[in-house]
């Protein structure tokens, strides 16, 4: 590739909103995974954790993971066997509804805690150059991008 084709591709880049969405997204998900991997988890594994634990209140079914992040039943149930076999997670079925719930054990409960650190890091370093400001900014204009395009 000539050089002047080279600048005109790096120049086109740079100014894509999508390709730099994904290099943050993806920046974010590598230096999270390093935290996690202490743990044992992935970022997707830890996602879910999160989620059942900020429903105390209520039971988590699979079906409410798969609506709350909009992935197909396989998914859900590959993230939850692998959550399971490391002892995170418990699945109880209720034969009122015939559905399955899901729930953190003691063991899962005590990695939200190490979960919530990891993502305090994470965001403290992607943010570090930015005001309080620019973080409100940043996600207004975020919430209007996801807006313009949602189905």
């Amino acid at each position: 590739m000539d050089k002047d084709m080279e600048k005109n591709t790096e120049a086109e880049q740079n100014e894509d909103i999508g390709y730099w969405i994904k290099v943050v997204n993806d920046s974010m998900e590598t230096f999270a995974n390093r935290g996690l991997k202490k743990i044992g988890i992935t970022l997707s594994q830890a996602k879910v954790m999160a989620f059942i634990n900020d429903r105390k209140k209520q039971n988590t079914s699979q079906r409410d993971i798969e609506a709350f992040f909009k992935v197909t039943h396989p998914t859900i149930i590959g993230l939850l066997n692998r959550l399971k076999l490391k002892g995170y997670v418990r699945k109880e079925y209720n034969d009122d509804d015939r559905r399955k719930y899901v729930f953190l054990t003691d063991e899962g409960k005590k990695a939200c805690k190490e979960l919530a650190s990891i993502q305090k890091k994470t965001l403290t370093a992607v943010l570090a150059d930015f005001s309080e400001k620019d973080v409100e900014k940043l996600i207004s204009f975020m919430e209007k991008m996801y807006n313009n395009i949602k189905e």
